[in-house]
């Protein structure tokens, strides 16, 4: 199963660090076949999850990372993802204090100020991406944190 990863872009990932000068070819192709047993390994461990899934899902990802000694380095990378409500949770026991409702319901408000007759500032139903049905400003109240 090898051949997943292009060997260029790869090349181009290890080129980006400043403190590289010269790539070998072989050098290139053992990254790059690492990164794949890397990756196979991690999905593998994902899908054998023990809630029994049929479907792979980020989620799964993310309890492998987050739950293994193995995968520390990647917890910063795949966190788990929790609700916006669960954030001010956490924000309120940090810092003592309630989140500003304000800043709390402004999202709200500026999502729902497109339906008024003039269009406003924070209105980007012209964009490229609301086009494409991938709206930048839609949630699901899924929000994902790092520390």
């Amino acid at each position: 199963m090898a051949g997943h990863f292009k060997l260029q872009r790869v090349r181009k990932i290890m080129k980006s660090s400043a403190e590289v000068e010269h790539i070998s070819k072989d050098s290139v192709t053992v990254v790059t076949r690492a990164a794949e047993l890397f990756i196979m390994l991690l999905l593998k461990e994902a899908h054998t999850d023990p809630k029994k899934v049929k479907k792979l899902e980020y989620k799964n990802i993310a309890n492998v990372v987050n739950d293994s000694e193995r995968y520390e380095f990647a917890r910063e990378m795949i966190p788990h993802k929790i609700k916006v409500h669960e954030y001010y949770e956490i924000m309120k026991k940090k810092y003592g204090k309630e989140i500003d409702t304000q800043e709390k319901h402004s999202s709200s408000e500026s999502s729902s100020s497109s339906n008024s007759s003039e269009p406003s500032s924070t209105d980007n139903s012209d964009s490229e991406d609301s086009k494409d049905g991938h709206d930048d400003n839609s949630s699901n109240g899924d929000v994902m944190i790092i520390d």
